[in-house]
């Protein structure tokens, strides 16, 4: 039960009605410039509607948790993919930038950390079936919008960095978020946003910090997820020639770097994947190189003539 204006209570029975009106929210708040005290109470409107929504589908998660393995569970992961990331995605247009950039990382970030807090297993890990409809949206925005995709690219970044560096935030969010952000930042079209992203330490020792953790826990999807990323960061040849922080950081964790390569591998070597892609030979070829760099060795993974003055 939520209450509505006029503090009556109102039992909604149907769940579409409550997206609506959480994208209602979603909608006034990325619309409209807002002093702190009313945005505030549209996080908390948002809060109560998402609880309302919960147990509606689910019932309360610390009394009955055998509804989890419920189909009930569907309509909940649409509801994030669709209407927290998709909505955003779906009406670019709709909103100013500004205030978009202002305001939909807080939104994100705060819906998904109560959301997840304290629940037992919300099958959250289903939900990158739904992430390819997302990232088609950014495709053709890619092909008909540019400057808008690589915007809305650099929002999505920014929000998952901030949901990896949350301690609140479930596992299987995580792992979920994990895997969009990899499907989203090895995508070509956005190639010059990659680069720079992959020219940060920030950006470097935050997912470096997620890997390292993920093997210590022994959680090999989790790892091999994020080792697709660091990939990305040392087939960088900005990092390779010009990018001194960040080779003076590969060379001292060469060894590590090593062993995850080692580790990675093996892990492939399980799975149909490894009978599709290439294996991480180039990432130790490269890794090799900027140990050692009289190795001489032509790599094209990003593009020629790159430097790190042209992508800040």
């Amino acid at each position: 039960m939520i209450f509505n204006e006029n503090n009556d209570f109102i039992r909604y029975r149907r769940p579409q009605q409550i997206i609506s009106l959480i994208r209602n929210e979603i909608f006034v708040t990325l619309s409209h410039e807002t002093e702190m005290i009313s945005k505030a109470k549209h996080l908390d409107k948002l809060e109560k509607l998402i609880e309302q929504f919960r147990i509606n589908l689910c019932g309360n998660f610390y009394r009955q948790p055998w509804k989890e393995n419920r189909n009930d569970f569907q309509l909940e992961r649409e509801f994030i993919s669709q209407h927290m990331l998709g909505y955003f995605i779906f009406n670019m247009d709709r909103f100013e930038r500004r205030i978009i950039a202002e305001n939909y990382v807080k939104i994100f970030v705060h819906i998904i950390t109560k959301y997840a807090y304290g629940t037992r297993r919300p099958f959250l890990e289903k939900l990158e079936n739904k992430s390819p409809l997302l990232l088609k949206r950014l495709l053709h925005f890619l092909a008909t919008d540019p400057d808008n995709s690589i915007f809305a690219a650099k929002i999505l970044i920014e929000t998952f960095n901030k949901i990896f560096s949350n301690d609140k935030v479930n596992y299987y969010v995580r792992l979920s978020m994990i895997k969009l952000f990899g499907q989203l930042i090895q995508n070509r079209y956005l190639q010059k946003l990659i680069q720079t992203y992959t020219i940060s330490l920030d950006n470097f020792h935050l997912i470096y910090g997620l890997m390292k953790n993920a093997e210590k826990q022994n959680r090999d999807i989790e790892f091999t997820k994020l080792f697709e990323i660091i990939r990305l960061f040392i087939m960088n040849p900005v990092n390779t020639e010009t990018n001194n922080p960040m080779r003076k950081v590969f060379i001292d964790e060469y060894n590590l770097l090593t062993k995850f390569i080692g580790k990675a591998q093996r892990i492939r070597s399980y799975t149909d994947i490894a009978l599709f892609t290439p294996e991480y030979s180039d990432v130790m070829d490269r890794l090799n190189r900027i140990s050692n760099p009289d190795l001489k060795q032509e790599e094209e993974t990003f593009g020629s003539e790159l430097s790190l003055s042209s992508l800040i």
